[in-house]
C-alpha cells in the first residue's frame, strides 16, 4: 500500500461527531468502499461487512464486526489501520470516546499514515486524552509528538497542563520553562497562561521566590491589580526575613503609591507619618495630598485626625525646602558620602531630579556605608525623572537577593509594565 493510497483512504469510515471538538473522518461512501474492497485480502470480510453495516447505521452489528476483523491474525500495518478507523469512527458515534481515542492511537502506530496525516492524528489524540482525564496518557503521546515537532507550544502545554494536574509540580515547573524555550526559539509572544501556571506550582511547592519571578514575569505583559499586591507581600515577606528597617517599609509604600495599589486613610497616613520620621516632609505633603485628592482621606471618622497630619506635613515642607541649600553644604563637609544621599533624597521629594542625582552620584564617589541602596536610590531618582535606561545602569551591580535589589526590580517593573487592571 503506497503512502499516496493510505492518504486517499485516510477518511476511510468516520462519521462527523465533534468528539473532543475536532472532526473525526468523512463519512463512508461507495467509491471508498469499493476502494476498500479492492485492496483488503478476503480474510479481512468482516472489515467490509463493518463499513457496509455502519453506512446503514447499525452501528453495534458493525461493530461486532470490526472487532471481529480486529482479531484477524497475519493482518497487514494497512489492514490494521483500516480496522481501527473503522473502529474509531464507531466508537465515536456511540460516544465511547475512550475507546475511539485507542483506535485513533493504534492508526499513527501502523505506520501507514504519511507524515502529516500522523502528526495531525498524534495532536488529536493526546488532545483527546486530556480531555478524558487521562493524563499518564495525555504526557506519553505529546511527548512523543514533541520529539518530532520540539516547537509546538499546544502539545507542550498539554504536557505541563497534565504535571499538574497530576499534582506533579515539579515537572510542570519544568514542562512550562519548555514552552518558554520553544516559544522563544520560534519567535512566538510570551502567555499569561503559561506563567499563571507557573506560578501556581511555584506555589504548590512553598518556593516564594519561583512564585515570586512568575509573578514578575506576569506583571511585565499583562499586570492586574492583585499580582502587584499579591507580588509586594512576597517582596515584604521576604525582606522581613533579612531583618528589613523601618526605611525599608517607607520603601515598599513608595513601590505601592507607584503602583496604584494604596487603598486606604490608613495606608496613606502611616506612609506620611514614616516620610516624616525619615526626614522627607516633602514627600509626606505628596503623599497626603493625594490622599485627599482622591477622597481616601478627610472623609471618614479619622477626618481630624488626617486634617491634623496635612497640615503637619504642608507646614514642614515649606520649612524643609528653605534649608535644603544649607543642608547640602553641610553633607559635603562629611567624611562620608552618606548624608550627601540624604541631601540627594530631600531634593528628589521636591521633584529636583537632576540635583538629587548629583548629589547621590557624588556620594558615591565619595564612598558610602552600604554601596547598593545608595545605587538603588539613584535609580528611583532616574525613574522619577523619566530615564529609564539612565535608572537601568544605576541599578547594575546591586546584588539581586538584597533588599535594594529587591525594591530595585519592583521600581523598575512597575516603571516598565502596563498600568495594572483593577480586579
Amino acid at each position: 500500500m503506497t503512502k499516496s493510497r493510505t492518504a486517499a483512504l485516510v477518511a476511510v469510515i468516520g462519521l462527523a461527531t465533534g468528539f473532543m471538538g475536532a472532526e473525526m473522518i468523512a463519512a463512508p461512501t461507495a467509491a471508498i468502499a469499493a476502494e476498500a474492497k479492492k485492496t483488503l485480502t478476503p480474510k479481512m470480510k468482516p472489515q467490509l461487512e463493518a463499513v457496509n453495516l455502519v453506512k446503514g447505521n447499525k452501528l453495534d452489528e458493525a461493530l461486532a464486526k470490526a472487532l471481529e476483523a480486529e482479531k484477524v491474525a497475519g493482518k497487514s500495518p494497512y489492514e490494521t489501520l483500516m480496522v481501527n478507523q473503522v473502529l474509531a469512527a464507531i466508537y465515536a458515534q456511540k460516544k465511547d470516546f475512550a475507546n475511539a481515542v485507542k483506535a485513533m492511537d493504534a492508526q499513527v502506530a501502523t505506520g501507514e499514515m504519511s507524515p502529516e496525516e500522523a502528526k495531525k492524528m498524534q495532536k488529536q489524540v493526546a488532545t483527546s486524552y486530556y480531555q478524558l482525564k487521562n493524563y499518564p496518557k495525555t504526557i506519553e503521546v505529546a511527548t512523543a509528538y514533541t520529539k518530532v515537532d520540539p516547537s509546538d507550544t499546544d502539545m507542550l502545554v498539554l504536557i505541563a497542563q497534565s504535571q499538574y494536574l497530576q499534582k506533579n509540580y515539579k515537572g510542570t515547573t519544568e514542562g512550562v520553562q519548555a514552552i518558554i524555550k520553544a516559544a522563544k526559539a520560534s519567535g512566538k509572544p510570551m502567555q499569561e497562561g503559561w506563567l499563571r501556571l507557573q506560578m501556581s506550582a511555584e506555589h504548590e511547592q512553598g518556593n516564594d521566590a519561583g512564585t515570586a519571578a512568575a509573578l514578575e514575569q506576569i506583571i511585565a505583559i499583562a499586570p492586574k491589580e492583585e499580582d502587584w499586591k499579591a507580588l509586594i507581600q512576597y517582596a515584604e515577606k521576604g525582606m522581613r526575613n533579612q531583618g528589613n528597617s523601618t526605611k525599608n517599609a517607607l520603601d515598599m509604600y513608595f513601590v505601592k503609591m507607584q503602583v496604584g495599589t494604596l487603598a486606604t486613610a490608613n495606608e496613606y497616613s502611616d506612609f506620611a507619618q514614616l516620610a516624616l520620621q525619615d526626614g522627607l516632609p516633602g514627600a509626606a505633603k505628596k503623599i497626603v495630598d493625594k490622599g485627599f485628592a482622591t477622597g481616601v482621606m478627610g472623609a471618614g471618622a479619622t477626618k481630624d485626625r488626617e486634617v491634623r497630619l496635612q497640615t503637619m506635613a504642608t507646614n514642614q515642607a515649606a520649612a524643609d525646602e528653605k534649608t535644603l541649600a544649607a543642608g547640602e553644604a553641610e553633607a559635603r563637609k562629611a567624611k562620608s558620602g552618606d548624608p550627601l544621599v540624604k541631601a540627594g533624597e530631600a531634593y528628589w521629594s521636591y521633584g529636583q531630579y537632576d540635583k538629587a542625582a548629583e548629589l547621590i552620584q557624588e556620594a558615591i564617589t565619595k564612598g558610602v556605608t552600604n554601596a547598593d541602596d545608595a545605587k538603588f536610590r539613584l535609580g528611583v531618582v532616574y525613574i522619577s525623572a523619566g530615564k529609564k535606561s539612565q535608572a537601568a545602569e544605576a541599578f547594575k551591580g546591586i546584588a539581586a537577593n538584597s533588599i535594594p535589589g529587591q525594591l530595585s526590580r519592583l521600581w523598575t517593573l512597575a516603571a516598565n509594565s502596563p498600568p495594572p487592571k483593577k480586579a
